[in-house]
């Protein structure tokens, strides 16, 4: 259990899917050990977590619970549950329940990691906010879109404090959120606002990774579309190929093995 949970590929690894799918059979012996009792030692909270981010990451949903759950019993035990690492696990298991569509679960444990990273880091730090983010596009999938809105506009603004309006542009985290209160302002036919921010993010993509990446590419196409539904008055086909657009990760601020 400790040697796969401590050689699951973090924010510095190169390719790191190649790593996990060499390790993907041994997580899921792993997972039937912890299933049938055979793992004594609650000293592994870290080695757990790191086996969740693993089976998450590789579309294996149920495992990654079991994994974050027992990742959670040991930080609250040994670390307390307002620990910025027990908050962590909290985040990503809330990220997790939303992928599985427990959307009460998953707003409830948003919710704790957010207070929790208030409490530790305060409302503006980079962590709150990417909290902040993700229980807006909860509130959206709920559609609760009133609720959704003010999360997005409390983290752009928290993104403005933190790293000032002319630099946010070039913080990729910003740039989704951007991304996002633009998608929800089209899916309540605020085209105007959603074109502004659209062009904002897109700028802000060609800047970070060139004109020509995927992500680019793939938002420049989305404009483009825009553009025509508006000049054609044809907003209800633009509506329904926004929830296509994904130049973004669906959850900002996972915390992966260091």
């Amino acid at each position: 259990m400790k040697f796969v949970g401590a050689h699951v590929p973090g924010e510095k690894d190169i390719q790191p899917w190649l790593m996990e799918r060499r390790l993907l059979q041994h997580a899921a012996r792993c997972s039937y050990m912890l299933s049938k009792g055979l793992v004594k030692d609650d000293k592994l909270a870290d080695y757990y977590h790191n086996l969740g981010f693993l089976c998450a990451d590789q579309g294996k949903l149920v495992e990654a619970e079991q994994m974050y759950q027992r990742a959670l019993q040991g930080k609250e035990k040994a670390r307390g549950p307002d620990h910025t690492s027990t908050l962590d696990t909290v985040n990503n298991l809330a990220a997790l329940y939303a992928d599985q569509g427990k959307l009460v679960e998953a707003e409830q444990m948003y919710q704790r990691a957010l207070q929790g990273y208030e409490k530790a880091w305060g409302p503006d730090h980079t962590s709150t906010l990417s909290t902040v983010n993700n229980l807006a596009a909860l509130y959206k999938n709920q559609g609760k879109l009133v609720e959704a809105e003010q999360m997005y506009q409390r983290a752009l603004q928290g993104y403005e404090k933190a790293i000032s309006p002319d630099n946010i542009t070039t913080y990729v985290l910003a740039l989704n959120t951007i991304l996002n209160l633009g998608l929800l302002f089209e899916r309540q036919a605020d085209l105007a606002k959603a074109r502004t921010l659209f062009s904002k993010a897109l700028r802000g993509f060609k800047q970070v990774f060139g004109p020509d990446h995927a992500k680019s590419e793939t938002l420049r196409d989305h404009l483009y579309a825009l553009d025509a539904g508006v000049e054609n008055e044809a907003s209800i086909e633009i509506k329904e190929c926004a929830d296509d657009l994904q130049v973004g990760p669906s959850h900002l601020g996972i915390k992966k093995p260091p």
